[in-house]
């Protein structure tokens, strides 16, 4: 058994490793990937902005945010009505794959189903009032876009991109911003969770994280020990690789770049 990605806080992890022991398997829990989060707890905007973000950098948005806007204006706009959900949908998912054309990672919506999923979920989430949907938009364009989930006392940010033709004005920058500033003030959340991944920008507003594991469990069938041993090998290699800037950056840029490629060669072919 091979289960992914739960969270090491899990109410469920303690009762599993018990009932595993119990039953006399052997198993191994192993640090998957870091999910980074804020702590909120009421405080404020401004000071917390202040006190993350250099003076300079604070400027340097602003300044950004007006060159944006002009010959027209740029716009924070929140949607909370299931049918402009629906409408502006297209959009995010064009924003989407414009940002991550030609990288080799796995996409939210990558394909037809994917794409349906998440915005079946984000209408179903806006009925229930769970929803928080935050585009950059500029001349009737969304720019940059950040789909979260809100349950309780926990805010989740699911999925963000930004349109590349607009990088110059750091429109990633600018929405996550906009966003916290949101979520501080709406006085409501505890924590702002990042959820998994430890890209470097997320450090830029916290220091707080927290593991994914990924549980092993073998079963008692001797020949079973050979897999088990290797699965074990390749996570931990792919785990500490992770960590290597270089290699992160071949597999995003190099080997998305050649996919694409493939892609596009294989797409010719067809026609």
């Amino acid at each position: 058994m091979d289960l992914m990605d739960v969270p090491e806080d899990s109410k469920n992890l303690p009762i599993l490793r018990s009932v595993l022991a119990e039953q006399d398997y052997t198993f191994q829990v192993e640090p998957s990937i870091l999910c980074p989060f804020l702590e909120v707890n009421g405080d404020d905007w401004a000071v917390y902005y202040a006190n993350t973000r250099s003076k300079s950098t604070r400027k340097d948005l602003s300044r950004r945010l007006r060159r944006l806007a002009e010959g027209g204006e740029a716009i924070f706009r929140q949607y909370d009505n299931p049918e402009a959900v629906r409408d502006v949908f297209p959009s995010l998912i064009e924003v989407y794959q414009k940002r991550w054309h030609g990288k080799n990672i796995s996409l939210s919506f990558a394909g037809v189903k994917e794409r349906d999923f998440y915005q079946d979920m984000s209408i179903d989430l806006c009925r229930e009032g769970q929803l928080h949907l935050l585009t950059l938009e500029t001349h009737d364009a969304v720019v940059a876009f950040s789909l979260s989930a809100m349950h309780g006392t926990q805010f989740t940010w699911l999925i963000t991109a930004y349109n590349p033709e607009y990088e110059r004005f750091f429109p990633g920058e600018q929405i996550l911003a906009r966003l916290l500033e949101s979520v501080f003030n709406t006085k409501r959340f505890h924590e702002f969770d990042f959820t998994r991944g430890e890209e470097p920008y997320k450090y830029k507003w916290t220091s707080n994280h927290r593991w994914n594991v990924r549980i092993l469990v073998r079963n008692r069938n001797a020949l079973s020990q050979i897999p088990f041993k290797s699965i074990r090998m390749v996570a931990n290699i792919r785990r500490e690789a992770k960590k290597i800037e270089l290699i992160r950056n071949i597999k995003l840029n190099v080997i998305g770049n050649l996919s694409q490629k493939m892609k596009n060669i294989g797409g010719c072919k067809m026609h």
